[in-house]
């Protein structure tokens, strides 16, 4: 079993060294870590395509890049493991929840749609801890999301992912967990704000805020599944569902004469 591993929030993240520590323990079990060389949070699916990125072996099995999610895992699988490809690509487990409409904000979701770009397995996972939780970042605070994913490899998760699909888990942080669901895609309503100040040299710049404002009330959602205290599983077809107004665009189509 080979897993390549990665994430957003930069190789300094303590949790993959314990992603890297319970899969080495298991007996066949080959791990490989790829991760951003600093946080890059919020970049969703970027790739490098104007500059030369370099990758650097900071001890076995743990290289540091300094690109984007999605880049790592193309080092893993196209230089570091050309030669055999992992059976899962693992993205996290990112500090904060990606929920809703997150997913195409988030690096760590941008690295298991890469891996799905390329047919492999994959899943993106997120402690669903909010800033204003207690959360001390270290070790511990992973735990139970480290055994429910150990949980789930063991019981051959990566056979259960098509081709063209990823899955995208939420993990509920600082409260009782009643279970894990299937859920579905919800919405979480930002309230987006562009904050402009001055520089010294009256150069204008802008902050730009997302201040939450809770969650849409859809029944199953990610959204609403984690708040009830339920690890959300999502799968997610890179490929989009078919359009419900084909019919309507087609009939407005033909009234426009090229």
């Amino acid at each position: 079993m080979r897993i390549l591993i990665s994430n957003d929030d930069g190789i300094q993240a303590p949790c993959l060294k314990v992603l890297l520590n319970t899969f080495s323990k298991i007996t066949n079990y080959e791990v490989l870590v790829v991760a951003p060389s600093f946080e890059r949070s919020t970049t969703g699916h970027s790739l490098n395509l104007r500059r030369p990125i370099q990758i650097e072996e900071r001890e076995k099995n743990f290289y540091a890049l300094d690109g984007f999610p999605a880049d790592c895992v193309l080092a893993g699988i196209k230089y570091l493991w050309k030669d055999q490809q992992p059976d899962l690509v693992i993205s996290g487990i990112n500090r904060g929840g990606n929920l809703g409409q997150d997913i195409f904000y988030s690096g760590t979701v941008g690295a298991a749609r890469e891996a799905a770009l390329h047919f492999l397995p994959a899943m993106s996972v997120s402690l669903a801890v909010e800033f204003n939780d207690k959360f001390k970042d270290v070790p511990e605070d992973f735990t139970f999301a480290v055994n429910f994913i150990k949980e789930l490899v063991l019981n051959g998760i990566h056979k259960l992912i098509p081709p063209k699909f990823f899955i995208n888990i939420n993990v509920p942080y600082d409260q009782k967990i009643l279970g894990a669901k299937i859920t579905k895609h919800g919405f979480r309503n930002y309230g987006g704000s562009v904050i402009p100040f001055q520089s010294p040299r009256k150069k204008t710049f802008f902050w730009i805020g997302t201040n939450y404002q809770g969650y849409d009330d859809i029944e199953d959602s990610d959204c609403k599944s984690v708040d009830q205290g339920y690890i959300s599983i999502t799968p997610i077809g890179y490929l989009t569902k078919d359009y419900p107004h084909n019919s309507e665009l087609q009939r407005l189509l033909d009234k426009i004469s090229l």
